[in-house]
This record gives structure tokens, C-alpha cells and sequence, in this order.
């Protein structure tokens, strides 16, 4: 039966544009108007026409969409002014394999290798500070490890849950299934994400400082990503927003915040929103 927590999402885009919300029974009920001040809260966005389960649990609202809803079929890109702009809708694959890419690339921070944004030294750097400092970004990036693998175990129950509806198979995507494992789509960006790294190095720092003297909000981090991208071009425009992310989280997990699902949430939506049509002309996910 239709209940109070079943919401018709319309006309919404990723951020932009107005929020129109139908809502069954009645529109004024204080149910909706706690989902609503999530939404003011979390900056939360969702694609158009699907039907969203709220799950209430004391003051904590869960999002979920049911896996028997039919997901949204592959759209054209509409033509924009904006050339990486994409449009709402996107075909599932792709956005499964986006959130692939977001947490395998978040994941590179753990992986041992030398740390492309190490923490600033201690103001008076004594040996026994310096070894409270490392030991304290290790366990930062044993959490993160422990955290991405969890968030891609869900990722794959997620998928094997939808496959009557969506037909996505893993093992036929070169995302998730590469042919040749020694090229996978992590190896190729974290060798493309070291060059934007040192190529907008100063724009990134801006744009990172910026973040952290801020609340983590998707549109602070929306805006600050379109104002470093502005200085890139291809596909190192593309993985600007996630160059920004890796540092952003690595940031708040040293300063003990738990940032991982926002954060990936944050990169899903954005390449989705900016970097989708580019991506899709490029022939998906795969850099050379």
C-alpha cells in the first residue's frame, strides 16, 4: 500500500534548476517537511521521475530506491551551452561505473605508494611528533581502505539486486571487468589524476583551502571543482573533480570527520552533471 513515505520525484535536476515535488497524501505533512530539511541540509539530489522510499529511524532519514522500480533508460545528450554538461538522465551503466571509478579513485589514497599530499610538517618538528603524525595517517588510511571496500561490496549487492530490471551485468563491463588487468581504468587515471595534480596544483590548493574553511556542502564543492576545471581541458577536465575529492577526504579523515559516502556522492554527481556527455563521446569510461 502507498504510504506516507512514498515520493514522487519531478523535474529535478542535478542542482540546478527549480525542485518540484509531488507528494502523496498531502504535501504539508511533517514527514515531508523533515525530508525536505534534509535535503536543504545534505544539498541531496536525485534523477527525475523515480519514486524514492524515505526510511525514517528516530531523527535519521535513509534514502532507498526500491530495487524493483524499473531504473532509468539511456537518454541522448541534449546539446548545451556548456559542452560538458550532461543531461539528468544517464544510462545505468554509466552510472554504475562512475561510482566505480569515484571509489577506486578515492581508494588510491591507501594503496601503499608515496602520498601525493602529505600533511604539513609539525610547526616545531621533533622526531616523536613526526612519528604521533605518521602513525596517525596510517590509521587515516586504514580507515579509508576498510571504508571503500565496504561501500563497494554494497556497490556490487546493489547491482546484482537491479539485474532483472537492469540487465547491467559487471562482467561485461571493462570498467569492472577489464581485459587486460595491468590497464584497469584506476591504473590509467591515477597516472592522468599525478599529472593534473602538478599541472593545476596552485588552482587545486585555492580550491581545497576553500572547502576546508567551509561547511561540506555538494554546491561549495560543486563550485570550487567548476572553478578549477575552468583551467583544464579533455579529460583532464574530468578528473579535476576527482583530484579535489581524494584531497578533500583525505583532509577531513585526518581531522577525524567520517566524509566517505557524502564525498562520493558529491564526485557521482558532478561527473554526472558535467562530465557525462564527454565521457559518453569518448565511448564510456576509458582512457588511454
Amino acid at each position: 500500500m502507498i504510504n506516507e513515505s512514498m515520493i514522487m520525484i519531478h523535474n529535478l535536476s542535478y542542482g540546478r534548476g527549480s525542485r518540484a515535488v509531488i507528494v502523496w497524501p498531502s504535501s504539508e505533512s511533517p514527514f515531508l517537511v523533515s525530508v525536505l530539511n534534509e535535503f536543504q541540509k545534505l544539498d541531496l539530489v536525485f534523477p527525475a521521475g523515480l519514486i524514492w522510499i524515505f526510511q525514517k529511524s528516530n531523527k535519521t532519514i535513509r534514502v532507498k530506491q526500491p530495487s524493483w522500480l524499473p531504473r532509468a533508460q539511456p537518454t541522448a545528450p541534449r546539446s548545451t551551452a556548456t559542452p560538458m554538461a550532461s543531461a539528468t538522465a544517464v544510462p545505468v551503466g554509466f552510472h554504475y561505473e562512475t561510482k566505480y571509478v569515484v571509489l577506486s579513485y578515492l581508494g588510491l589514497l591507501a594503496q601503499d605508494k608515496p602520498q601525493e599530499h602529505p600533511p604539513p610538517p609539525p610547526a616545531q618538528g621533533t622526531q616523536q611528533q613526526l612519528m604521533v603524525q605518521h602513525a596517525l595517517e596510517k590509521e587515516a588510511l586504514e580507515k579509508i581502505k576498510i571504508e571503500i571496500e565496504e561501500e563497494l561490496k554494497r556497490l556490487d549487492e546493489e547491482i546484482l539486486e537491479a539485474f532483472t530490471t537492469t540487465g547491467f551485468d559487471c562482467h561485461t563491463s571493462p570498467v569492472f571487468s577489464p581485459a587486460n588487468p595491468e590497464s584497469s581504468i584506476e591504473d590509467c587515471l591515477a597516472h592522468l589524476g599525478e599529472k593534473v595534480s602538478q599541472e593545476l596544483k596552485e588552482h587545486l590548493h585555492k580550491a581545497l583551502q576553500s572547502l576546508l574553511s567551509k561547511p561540506v556542502t555538494y554546491q561549495e564543492y560543486r563550485e570550487r571543482t567548476q572553478e578549477a576545471s575552468a583551467h583544464a581541458s579533455g579529460w583532464n577536465k574530468v578528473l579535476v573533480p576527482l583530484v579535489l575529492l581524494q584531497q578533500f577526504l583525505m583532509e577531513l579523515t585526518r581531522r577525524g570527520q567520517e566524509p566517505l559516502s557524502a564525498l562520493v556522492n558529491f564526485g557521482v554527481t558532478y561527473l554526472e552533471d558535467y562530465s557525462a556527455d564527454y565521457i559518453i563521446q569518448q565511448g564510456g569510461w576509458r582512457v588511454s
